[in-house]
Parts: C-alpha cells; structure tokens; sequence
C-alpha cells in the first residue's frame, strides 16, 4: 500500500503553518525507468534529479515518497530528513544548501533548475515517514507522511539573488536569517521539529 500523500500543496502549506550526478546508487538498479514507470513527465523528472542530487540511492532503498512533483512550471521536490537530533539551525541550513547549492559536490542547484526553460519556480519539501510501530524503512503499512519545512524560490527572486550571502550562511551553518527573508516563501514547524527531538 503506498504512503499517504500528504505532502505540501505550497499556498495551502504556508497558509496552514503560516545526482544520479555520481551520488551513491543501489547497485540493484542503474535508471529510474522503474521508479517513474510510464509516467509522461519522467524525463522532466529525471532531469530535476540529475541536476539537484537530492537522492543519493534508488530504489527499493528509497522511500517512495522522495518523489519529484511537477505542476506546469512548479518544481516540488519531497525529501525524507528525519529530524532526529538536527537542531532547527541544521535543518534550515541544510535546505538552504541543497536548494541553492545541490545536495553534493557535482550538483548544479538552483542555478542548473533554472537554466531549464519551463521552470518557474522550485520548492523543496522536507518531511518525516511517520510507522505506527517504527520498525524500519521497508516496514511501510499504515505510514504516514508529515511536511515539517518549505522552501519556494521562484525564478524572479534568483535572477535578484546575491550568492554571497547564501554562501557564507551555509558555510557557518546558519541559515536562518536568510531563510527568512531571502526566499519567495519558507516555514519551518517548530512545534514539530522540538516535539521529534523530544522523542528521541
């Protein structure tokens, strides 16, 4: 049974709370042609995920829910980062770097999305797999999904963006004051991201 999706549609999000790029692969699979199936806009997705390095394995070692959504010239993209012990200075700071930057080394980010025509804007999704018993990723009866953290940049704002500061943030590790007030729209869920910790 596939995880419920209830993964951020933007606008209702900020109301209600407001690659293949030589990244380590399952050596079981060497396409996404599995993954995406038939889907129409597959190569589009692709694509995203070469350009972003987001997703460091394929699956069955990636969770169905780390998925590209498209939406004309939307970009969403919906990555598992399970709070744990990562302070909320962390987590912004890390959807800082992997939106602007990549998730790694040979990733292009934002930049590389927004060389492609047909992108607007892109928003990157962080959420937790929620298990009733929590028994381990491939334990995936009665799952649950929850949004914790948003991040839009559309291609006004970038072609405005000074790197500098983006830079500097991530390299000092705090990003908050640029998440803030850089970015066509962002929210992080403290309540949630202190209640996980809580868990631990």
């Amino acid at each position: 049974m596939r995880p419920r999706r209830s993964l951020w549609a933007i606008p209702l999000v900020l109301c209600a709370l407001l690659g293949q790029a030589r990244a380590e692969r399952n050596p079981a699979q060497t396409d996404l042609a599995g993954f995406y199936g038939d889907d129409p806009q597959a190569d589009r997705k692709v694509r995203v995920e070469q350009i972003m390095g987001v997703y460091e394995v394929l699956p069955p070692m990636r969770h169905p829910s780390e998925t590209i959504d498209l939406r004309g010239g939307q970009v969403q993209i919906n990555l598992w980062v399970p709070v744990g012990r990562q302070t909320d200075k962390e987590l912004v700071a890390r959807a800082v770097k992997w939106l602007i930057f990549g998730r790694n080394r040979f990733s292009e980010g934002a930049r590389g999305l927004f060389a492609e025509p047909w992108i607007s804007e892109v928003v990157l999704v962080f959420h937790e797999v929620l298990r009733p018993e929590e028994k381990g990723r491939r334990n995936r009866k009665g799952e649950e999904l929850k949004p914790f953290l948003a991040i839009k940049l559309d291609r006004k704002r970038f072609e405005r963006l000074s790197l500098a500061p983006l830079t500097e943030c991530v390299e000092r590790g705090d990003c908050e004051a640029v998440f803030k007030n850089t970015f066509s729209a962002a929210k992080l869920d403290k309540t949630w991201t202190r209640s996980r910790r809580q868990d631990e």
